[in-house]
Order: C-alpha cells, then sequence, then structure tokens
C-alpha cells in the first residue's frame, strides 16, 4: 500500500477530515510528496493543474495527494505502454 487513498474519518453522526492510511509504506510516500512537490516546481501541465485546484478552494494537501496520482498513472501508463513519456503539451 503506497498510501494515496484518502479515508473518510467518520464517527457516529461526526464527520472528520479525510486523511491518508498511516499503514502505508512512509518511504514511498515520502519520494512520491517530493516527486511532486518538484513536478508542481517544473513541470507546466502539472502546475497549472495545482493553480486550479487551489483557486477552487481546495485544501494544499489534498491538491498534492492528487498529484502523487497523477505522477504513479504517468508511470503506469509508461511501463504498459512500453513507450517513452511524451509530453501532450507538445502536441496541442
Amino acid at each position: 500500500m503506497v498510501g494515496l487513498l484518502l479515508f473518510q474519518k467518520v464517527q457516529g453522526q461526526k464527520k472528520g477530515r479525510d486523511r491518508v492510511s498511516h499503514l502505508a509504506n512512509k518511504q514511498i510516500k515520502s519520494l512520491l510528496s517530493n516527486g511532486a512537490l518538484s513536478a508542481i516546481r517544473h513541470d507546466l501541465e502539472i502546475r497549472t493543474y495545482y493553480q486550479r485546484k487551489i483557486k477552487e478552494g481546495k485544501v494544499e494537501g489534498v491538491v498534492i495527494t492528487s498529484v502523487k496520482n497523477k505522477l504513479v498513472a504517468r508511470v503506469f501508463a509508461v511501463v504498459q505502454g512500453g513507450t517513452p513519456f511524451v509530453k501532450l503539451g507538445n502536441y496541442a
């Protein structure tokens, strides 16, 4: 388990904040966090996605978690496709 899914914290009628599982592999979580922060700084597509979600009023931690999910999806797409990563912005 990598720790990218948000779990709802509900007790009776009270609803708490959504949290990432504490049982996840902490080393992989930290590497993904560093990768997400680096992607936000250096990848134009990820940066515009991040800024759009922040303007919509999303919490920064939730947006960073969704950026981590995007990075994992990119990795799986490259591995399953067997082709190098291609920035779609170059062809739009």
